[in-house]
């Protein structure tokens, strides 16, 4: 990935973050923003052979991992969650960038699997990611998570 520098924010230094569709495109350059700031991330996506790719090529820049995740089911939000307390021992930065794009599709012509997949991602699945990471962060006694969402996130 070539990738022009990036200015790096003294604010993300030592910080954890989730990029989540950070396999390809813009969640893989925030990683590799985030890493060359001197973040620790996770990237999580459901495209295993890219995610794993990436993961090695990030590598260099810092401390990375993926994790195979579907955010939409809580089963796999909460695994993202556990590995990643698992490997850095905390949670600070939730970026929510896994969306789908809805196609000019009409509401008229929707299918039940169409709709509950565009919310599954782009609703459902920031909410989770949201709900299960400042849980567990209170819990610990943490400070709150932050979060930045994608710009396709819309229903």
């Amino acid at each position: 990935m070539d990738v022009p520098e990036a200015t790096v924010y003294p604010v993300l230094k030592g910080k954890v973050a989730i990029v989540t569709g950070g396999a390809r495109g813009m969640g893989k350059a925030t990683a590799s923003a985030f890493l060359r700031a001197g973040a620790q991330v996770v990237i999580a996506d459901v495209k295993e052979v890219e995610g794993q790719a990436t993961e090695k090529e990030l590598s260099k820049f810092g401390d990375i991992i993926f994790v195979r995740c579907d955010i939409s089911k809580s089963e796999d939000v909460r695994n993202l969650i556990a590995v990643t307390l698992e490997k850095f021992g905390k949670l600070d930065v939730a970026v929510n960038n896994a969306a789908l794009t809805p196609d000019r599709t009409q509401l008229i012509e929707f299918d039940e699997v169409y709709w509950n997949n565009l919310v599954g991602i782009n609703l459902t699945g920031t909410a989770l990611l949201l709900q299960v990471g400042n849980a567990t962060n209170v819990e610990a006694g943490h400070e709150r998570l932050y979060c930045q969402h994608c710009i396709h996130q819309f229903v």
